[in-house]
């Protein structure tokens, strides 16, 4: 295998009519051999930042569910209306705003969190930039979301995470993510909160920005916004 990607660079970055690569696949493998599959395909020069297609990833929606495909594309679902719409971009988001790249994928994964952690670090490593959106959401967002910890400490140990960045789609930064039920549900009261002590330790409550919570809406009807500080 590792001769057969070494003979075939040229083919990797090729997209799918979704916009994803071998490697936005291979970073949904479990075990080792998504690890070692994501290392060969990085060596021969994979982009770890290459954008898919925009679609509704990582969205949502008014039922309460959400839009987190990977691998499947959710363009064409009308059947859901998203909470987080594009009136909440700036043109400075606008220039980080695309689709899923596999440094997403990687850290939004919900199972085999030890193996996922090692693909991002490879993926960091190679040059994986941890600070595009998909829909609001960074790498480091994704990983609060997912209930990686690990992965989480890792994207805060790397110089380039900005812990501050202003988040589009009305999420406001890592720390209102954090705080937020729609999207921090997984861990217990005592992680949750050493979460937030860990975002705020390193800078992430320096910021004062908003997570627009829409009104007349299945969630979090009782409030119109949350307000970080």
């Amino acid at each position: 295998l590792s001769d057969a990607v070494t003979e075939l660079p040229d083919a990797l970055p090729a997209p799918s009519l979704d916009g994803l690569t071998p490697l936005h696949y291979a970073a949904l493998l479990p075990g080792m051999e998504g690890v070692q599959i994501c290392s060969l395909l990085l060596k021969a020069s994979a982009d770890p930042s290459r954008q898919a297609t925009a679609d509704k990833s990582f969205t949502i929606n008014s039922s309460g569910g959400t839009n987190k495909s990977a691998s499947g594309s959710s363009r064409g679902q009308n059947s859901s209306t998203n909470l987080t719409g594009q009136d909440y971009v700036t043109t400075e988001q606008r220039a980080l705003l695309g689709g899923r790249t596999p440094l997403h994928l990687a850290c939004a994964r919900d199972y085999d969190h030890e193996n996922a952690t090692k693909i991002v670090q490879l993926m960091l490593d190679a040059g994986a930039n941890p600070n595009l959106m998909c829909n609001g959401h960074t790498p480091l967002t994704l990983s609060i979301a997912s209930g990686n910890d690990a992965c989480v400490a890792l994207l805060l140990r790397h110089p380039k995470t900005n812990v501050n960045q202003e988040l589009s789609h009305g999420l406001g930064s890592a720390l209102c993510v954090a705080t937020s039920r729609a999207f921090e549900y997984r861990r217990d009261t005592d992680a949750r909160i050493d979460l937030i002590k860990q975002l705020i330790g390193v800078g992430g409550a320096s910021v004062r920005l908003r997570m627009f919570v829409p009104r007349k809406r299945n969630l979090c009807e009782c409030m119109s916004q949350t307000t970080c500080v």
